[in-house]
């Protein structure tokens, strides 16, 4: 599959959220970053409405038990099947400077087991937690997971990283070298939420309800910042397959981001953990489920 680096450029504030209902008693809804499968279905319904998909039928197949790629098939015409065999991954913030021959600079979110010394700030250097190999009193790990405790064996009180990693903090983090604080962003410097008050209408007199007052934070991306994405296209997608994916309405409130096709792709760094001897390192960078994790908890 050929892999394509798009970044999105918000034209205003963006507003996402969960699955959760917007009720009564509710004060206020606040953005959260996109989620992988908000991105997923923006994309792929973007290019079926460009492909003249009829999403009837397509909804009809999907009822029945169908695939999403033989429903795409069905509710497609011929050309545009290969739409349900794409796969999207992200979206992940990044920093750019909108010249598509430029690579973006990828920000993933910091790891939970980063930490730094507690109340100091600066360009000290930060600690890895890791499993701790030895025995702990008061610990009885259940012996079929053999799950051991997070350790730091520094003199030193720690707490969590908060912010994002840039590549080589990330590079240096998965080589398990040193990383430095200077190597994370803070979120601040990346995005903000923009408040802003709103009032319910009564639908049959068109005039404010009674109490019906909410409140809701906007994502606002700082300048220069985006929102990466990528489109692994199949073998058998055509040239030109993302042509007209020019704009995208993503999320709620009728928001839309301008798509801007790079040259080439993140580099991604190849480098594999150490674990020595140890069960493998897993460094989530999106929300995912994991349905084995899920099951034991």
């Amino acid at each position: 599959m050929k892999t394509v680096g798009l970044c999105l450029e918000a034209l205003d504030v963006l507003f996402f959220r969960d699955g959760r209902p917007f009720m009564d008693g509710t004060e206020q809804m606040l953005s959260g970053l996109p989620l992988p499968q908000t991105l997923a279905g923006a994309i792929c319904t973007a290019l079926m409405q460009a492909a003249g998909c009829d999403f009837g039928r397509l909804r009809h197949a999907l009822e029945e038990g169908k695939p999403f790629a033989e429903a795409v098939r069905e509710a497609c015409s011929a050309e545009a099947h290969w739409i349900g065999a794409l796969a999207v991954r992200g979206p992940w913030l990044a920093r750019w400077d909108k010249n598509p021959a430029t690579p973006c600079e990828v920000l993933v979110p910091a790891p939970a087991t980063l930490h730094r010394a507690k109340g100091k700030t600066g360009g000290q250097q930060l600690f890895a937690l890791a499993p701790l190999q030895e025995e702990l009193p008061g610990w009885h790990p259940v012996p079929e997971e053999q799950r051991r405790p997070l350790w730091l064996k520094e003199a030193v009180v720690t707490e969590p990283v908060e912010g994002y990693l840039t590549p080589a903090g990330l590079f240096h983090f998965l080589e398990g070298k040193p990383v430095s604080a200077t190597e994370v962003v803070p979120a601040g410097d990346l995005f903000g939420l923009d408040y802003r008050i709103g009032i319910g209408i009564s639908p049959e007199r068109l005039v404010s309800e009674e109490s019906q007052i909410y409140g809701r934070g906007f994502l606002a991306l700082k300048q220069g910042v985006f929102l990466y994405a990528e489109v692994c296209l199949p073998d058998d997608a055509p040239a030109g397959a993302l042509d007209k994916l020019t704009t995208l309405a993503f999320g709620g409130e009728s928001r839309h981001v301008l798509c801007h096709r790079l040259k080439e792709p993140f580099a991604w760094p190849r480098e594999v953990p150490s674990t020595e001897g140890q069960k493998p390192l897993v460094l989530l960078t999106t929300p995912c489920v994991l349905q084995n994790a899920c099951a034991k908890s």
